[in-house]
């Protein structure tokens, strides 16, 4: 077993293992109402982190096989270089091909998903966990648990950042994230599903 980086490589790889593990989760539920969609906006995923310069970690097993994928990014803390960032021709692209597999509902959704996530950052230098999953069969494992470590350790080491935030819908979620530090900041409805933000403080 080895931690590394995805690459372009193995994109659909990694798409398979997110879009398996968030199957269940509200907001694929909701949104997201084919296997081809949930497999679609993984992708779209993996494609934002590698074309925004986003970090990644995957576990990756003797035999070559993917467990599980995260990816973080670093955030100064300014919107407006936030917001530059995803100017970006390619990305915009990505974004434009999302249109065409999802609702118009489901589109709007995820904006309004981004404007409130994005709203209750810290104004410092800060990481944000963009996603972290493990496939169901390799689930009970600590797969989760080892990127998170690898992921605080880097947080914590920069001396210039304040911690890391994420989101969730998942309200089992909360309690495991708790345990590594993280606290509630933010919740907000957004018709059938409820989004929660935490941030953990660096250590």
């Amino acid at each position: 077993m080895s931690i590394t980086s995805f690459n372009e490589s193995n994109t659909e790889a990694c798409a398979a293992v997110i879009a398996a593990a968030f199957e269940q989760d509200p907001l694929y539920v909701h949104h997201l109402k084919s296997p081809t969609e949930k497999y679609l906006f993984s992708k779209f995923l993996i494609r934002k982190s590698l074309m925004l310069g986003e970090h990644s970690l995957v576990i990756t097993l003797d035999e070559g096989v993917i467990q599980a994928a995260a990816s973080y990014e670093v955030d100064s803390g300014h919107a407006f270089k936030r917001v530059l960032n995803q100017l970006r021709w390619p990305f915009l692209k990505e974004v434009l091909n999302m249109q065409r597999f999802m609702s118009p509902a489901a589109f709007r959704f995820f904006n309004q998903y981004m404007k409130f996530t994005t709203s209750v950052r810290p104004k410092e230098r800060h990481y944000y966990l963009v996603f972290i999953g493990v496939h169901p069969e390799a689930q009970g494992k600590e797969y989760g648990t080892q990127l998170l470590n690898e992921i605080h350790g880097i947080v914590d080491s920069d001396v210039h950042s304040v911690g890391i935030g994420l989101d969730t819908e998942n309200t089992a979620n909360i309690a495991y994230y708790q345990r590594f530090g993280y606290a509630l900041t933010g919740e907000k409805t957004l018709g059938d599903v409820t989004i929660y933000t935490l941030f953990r403080k660096k250590s």
